[in-house]
This record gives structure tokens, C-alpha cells and sequence, in this order.
């Protein structure tokens, strides 16, 4: 007579299996969620500073203003920070800026679905809603002598919101935590708040 071997697994182990795989899925979703928040964030810091040394190195290389504004559509100054942003040569120097006929647009940025929010203030708590640089790369405004700061927050709140202060000579620096109390700070030292 010939005997059959089946080969698999029992209820029993199979079970079990569920059970330990289901244990460590609780553990790591949570984790893997913030690491993902927390690449977010640091990625548009990155990028929000990487357009800020674009406009300052063509205002110089091409002896022009250029400016960056927000923009909801990515060929115009509107909108919020959040929606987007906009890079361009500002040939007559608008204030508040304004894409005009025949300016050209450096660079685009545009986020459909955004899971944060950007906003900037001046020194004086004043909304921003563009930066112009000049020729020699310093920013082309006369009311303020600190730094403006745009401020990022998601939904975790003022203990993962970060900030880029810009002075006013150009030059941008990502905030810290230079009080160690979990919590960024502004350029004047404040602690950063979101909504």
C-alpha cells in the first residue's frame, strides 16, 4: 500500500503566524507614518530653501530682480504658500509681485493634495506673499531689517513644525530647537505655533 505525505500547515500555525504578524503591523504603522511625515517635512524645507538660492544666484548672475511668489496655478502670483510656489524674473520690479508678459518662470512648485501648510510673516507679523531679490542678491524691501519666516506645520503640530528665516541680505537658515524644549523657534527666538 502507498502512503501520501501532505505537507502544509495546521490551523493551529497558521493562526499563530496571523497573530505575531498582525502584533508587529500594530508596532511599525505607526512608526513608518512618522518617519514618512517627517521626510515630508524635511523635503519641503529642502525644496522651499533651494528655490530661495535660486532667485538669489539669477538676480545676480543675470543683474535682475527675481522674485518668488505664491501661486495656486504655477503661472501666476495668488493663492497661499501651501498651494505653491513660483520663481521668476521680475523685469519691472512689481510690488507685490506680479508674473507679467514675457517674464520667465525659473521654477514651479505645486502640490495638488498638500498634507501641511506653509505661511510667512514679516518681523512685524505682517502676511508675506512674495520676496523679490535684487541685482546684488540682498532682498528689495525697506520695512524690515530681521528676517521674514516661513513657517511649516503639519498635523502633529508646533512640536514637528519647522522654519526658514530669510534676512535681509538673502540669506535663509532652517530653525531650531536652540532652547531644548521640543519645540523649533522663530528668527526673534519664539517658539514656532501652528493653527
Amino acid at each position: 500500500m502507498k502512503q501520501f505525505c501532505v505537507a502544509g500547515f495546521t490551523l493551529i500555525e497558521l493562526l499563530t503566524t496571523l497573530a505575531v504578524v498582525a502584533i508587529v503591523l500594530t508596532m511599525a504603522v505607526p512608526s513608518l507614518r512618522t518617519t514618512i511625515q517627517d521626510n515630508e517635512g524635511a523635503t519641503q524645507v529642502t525644496k522651499l530653501m533651494a528655490v530661495f538660492r535660486l532667485a538669489q544666484s539669477e538676480a545676480v548672475k543675470r543683474n535682475l530682480n527675481v522674485s518668488i511668489c505664491q501661486s495656486a496655478d504655477g503661472a501666476s502670483c495668488g493663492g497661499t504658500w501651501t498651494n505653491g510656489w513660483i520663481a521668476f524674473v521680475n523685469n519691472d520690479n512689481d510690488n507685490p509681485a506680479v508674473v507679467d508678459a514675457g517674464e520667465l518662470i525659473l521654477r514651479v512648485h505645486q502640490d495638488p493634495n498638500p498634507n501641511y501648510t506653509w505661511t510667512a510673516i514679516d518681523a512685524g507679523g505682517n502676511g508675506i506673499t512674495s520676496v523679490t531679490y535684487r541685482s546684488l542678491g540682498i532682498i528689495n524691501s525697506g520695512f524690515f531689517t530681521t528676517a521674514i519666516d516661513f513657517k511649516y506645520c503639519d498635523s502633529r503640530g508646533a512640536s514637528q513644525a519647522r522654519a526658514i528665516a530669510v534676512n535681509f541680505i538673502g540669506h535663509t537658515e532652517k530653525s531650531e530647537d536652540g532652547d531644548a524644549n521640543g519645540i523649533h523657534e522663530d528668527a526673534s527666538g519664539t517658539d514656532l505655533t501652528c493653527p
